[in-house]
């Protein structure tokens, strides 16, 4: 009678810096860094128990140097679709997450489900699918970086739009005969907070713009509303330039021509 074969799978999850190895049944847990001495260890440990199956999960650019050099040494190594996995992890009622579990899955599913061992591609293959890959990646970053061009220029907007844009525009809070305190309210905090800070900066420094807030102020407006529109004059001052397509020049647009 033929003696009883015994299915060895190996799971392997991958992040950036390790490999976490488990061999099912055996129960033997391994981890070895992610790098081309780990994965020259994880090649000689996976060559000693002869493996059915190696599996892998899809992690993007990670687990191709060891599933590589797996299938480069005849060893079965397969990636497997990672929503497969974590649904198989599911249906099993495995709901906790951790390195060491996701190898333990991984060997798991490997023992369940049929798969292919397919042969590692020629180099040149490797290569082209890397290159259009990265072109790829680059194709969205350009795209991403039009859209934020657009956003940033634009499309030359009038003062009171740009700062109602910003939030730095009162707005009415009347009713009949009633008419209250104009309040500021919404648009883009990080560019309101900076515009604010410039402010505090320009009534100290800046004798025009000391000037303007004294007039305000002269004039009954409250400290922090003569403050909001001093901010709101640097942003109309700033959105004229990108209006115009100029590049700042100190003498003729600059905010305090005598300081220039």
């Amino acid at each position: 009678m033929s003696p009883l074969l015994i299915r060895i799978l190996i799971g392997v999850d991958v992040c950036k810096d390790f490999l976490d190895a488990y061999a099912r049944p055996a129960g033997i847990h391994r981890r070895f860094d992610n790098n081309p001495d780990g994965i020259t260890q994880l090649v000689a440990w996976v060559r000693s128990l002869a493996p059915e199956r190696v599996v892998f999960e899809s992690t993007g650019p990670y687990q191709k140097a060891a599933v590589g050099a797996l299938l480069a040494e005849g060893l079965p190594a397969v990636v497997v679709n990672a929503r497969q996995v974590r649904d198989f992890a599911k249906g099993i009622g495995q709901l906790a997450k951790t390195d060491r579990i996701d190898a333990t899955i991984l060997a798991h599913f490997g023992e369940v489900v049929t798969t292919v061992v397919r042969p590692l591609p020629p180099p040149q293959v490797l290569e082209f699918r890397d290159l259009c890959d990265r072109r790829g990646q680059l194709v969205r970053m350009r795209a991403c970086e039009k859209n934020h061009r657009h956003a940033a220029q634009g499309s030359s907007a009038s003062r009171q739009s740009i700062a109602a844009l910003v939030g730095l525009a009162p707005f009415a809070d009347d009713s009949g005969t009633c008419k209250h305190i104009r309040h500021i309210r919404g648009g883009r905090s990080k560019v309101r907070i900076a515009l604010y800070q410039a402010a505090v900066a320009a009534i100290r420094y800046c004798a025009t713009m000391k000037a303007f807030y004294a007039g305000l102020k002269a004039r009954g407006k409250a400290s922090k509303v003569a403050l909001i529109a001093v901010a709101r004059k640097l942003l109309v001052l700033a959105n004229a330039l990108l209006r115009d397509g100029k590049t700042y020049q100190a003498r003729t647009n600059s905010v305090c021509p005598e300081n220039a």
